[in-house]
């Protein structure tokens, strides 16, 4: 977290589009007082549904032992006969519902995940290494973590104070996930690059998408003191004061 960027560096970006991109006129403040001095929650163990089996499927067990919590299980759903494989109705875009019954965190509709995948690589090829780093089980991976982690619950906050305590555990956020809405389609919940002056609070059961090492709670890092820091919640704008869409706030 204390990169210098140097002339020719590039920072990575996560917008809607590349047209959209431009620079703040002004820092939007954090709410001190919002973030969190409590210790984070551990990560608990997981439990993954395999539905069907083909020659890579090992490959994948072994790549996701690398990433889950000790005494985490994994549950294989294979038919016997080939034809009948259920992976072929997980595979169709029209059938999300086989994995929404379960309530998961998430789930992949392979087919759909692969089109958006080479949809940026062609606009950009050097995501490539971008994409490359994010699915390798080394170094950072993208986690849904309690969004308790970062903010006291329902306090009044706003997303540029989730990115700063994010940044105080070695973390980049990007996004989060409101506990109510996670059933409702197309985005359950999530969002990603809200505004970031936009009034939110969290409660117990939201999370927050982040950039991270590992799924475990992160130790602190020093708070940065530029003026625009503010204890209280007074320090939360009016709604509409943000740039992009508004993001809900829980209450």
């Amino acid at each position: 977290m204390s990169t210098l960027i140097a002339r020719d560096d590039e920072v990575l970006v996560l917008t809607e589009d590349d047209l959209l991109i431009r620079l703040a006129d002004t820092r939007p403040v954090i709410v001190d007082s919002a973030i969190t001095s409590a210790p984070g929650r551990p990560p608990t163990p997981d439990r993954t549904l395999m539905i069907g089996w083909n020659s890579r499927s090992a490959k994948i067990i072994t790549l996701l032992d690398r990433l889950v919590e000790p005494r985490s299980l994994i549950d294989v759903a294979a038919a016997r006969q080939p034809e009948h494989d259920l992976q072929e109705h997980l595979n169709n875009d029209g059938n999300p519902e086989i994995a929404q019954v379960t309530k998961a965190d998430d789930f992949i509709v392979s087919t759909k995940r692969v089109s958006l995948l080479l949809t940026q690589l062609v606009e950009d090829r050097h995501l490539h290494a971008v994409f490359t780093d994010l699915f390798d089980p080394a170094g950072s991976e993208i986690y849904l973590k309690p969004a308790t982690n970062y903010l006291v619950p329902y306090t009044p906050a706003n997303f540029a104070t989730v990115i700063e305590a994010a940044r105080r555990q070695g973390e980049t956020a990007i996004g989060y996930r409101i506990a109510r809405y996670s059933e409702n389609p197309p985005t359950y919940g999530i969002f990603l690059n809200p505004a970031k002056t936009a009034p939110l609070s969290f409660c117990e059961d939201d999370a927050v998408v982040v950039l991270a090492e590992d799924g475990h709670p992160a130790i602190n890092l020093p708070a940065v003191r530029d003026g625009h820091h503010r204890g209280g919640t007074a320090a939360v704008p009016p709604p509409g004061s943000g740039r992009g869409p508004s993001a809900p706030s829980p209450s």
